[in-house]
């Protein structure tokens, strides 16, 4: 099965993440359904997912242009259920240092446009963490939801 525009982004994003010395020792989830608990073993980790997703054609460049509303979600222990506790605060930190070395993801994306922080979504346990939302920018050829057309015409 051929991977998406939008997977392609979420395993950009992971690659982003693993690569920086400074998230070592945390986990990444790519697939993973909200209502499926985080095992203990798995703890800390951050949750990369889609949460909407919206597309406008362009007729004239026969392109179509994404906008992917994505949340990372940091995952600690249940110390500081319903807060965004100084640990998550400094994940965070360095999630938005990672994007920020790289916000294009090499030439994927037009923007990466952070938005706001809030505690995780209810996942079926009690925990701790933060979540960061941010918009993604990005072009496929019209139909196309599987090819990035990135900056300057190079495809992913």
């Amino acid at each position: 099965m051929a991977d998406t525009a939008q997977g392609k982004i979420i395993d950009a994003f992971k690659a982003l993440f693993e690569a920086d010395s400074d998230l070592s020792g945390i986990g990444i989830i790519t697939d993973r359904s909200p209502d499926e608990a985080i095992a203990d073993e798995e703890i800390p980790c951050i949750v990369i997912s889609t949460e909407a997703w919206g597309f406008q054609n362009d007729f004239s460049q026969g392109q179509t242009r994404h906008e992917l509303l994505i949340n990372f979600e940091y995952i600690e222990s249940s110390a500081n259920v319903g807060i965004i506790g100084r640990k998550a605060q400094e994940v965070i930190a360095y999630m938005l240092a990672a994007i920020g070395s790289d916000p294009t993801l090499g030439g994927r994306l037009e923007d990466f446009d952070e938005r706001d922080v809030a505690p995780p979504m209810d996942n079926g346990k009690s925990i701790g963490g933060s979540s960061l939302q941010g918009l993604c920018t990005f072009y496929t050829p019209r139909r196309d939801h599987f090819t990035i057309v990135g900056v300057g015409g190079a495809t992913f």
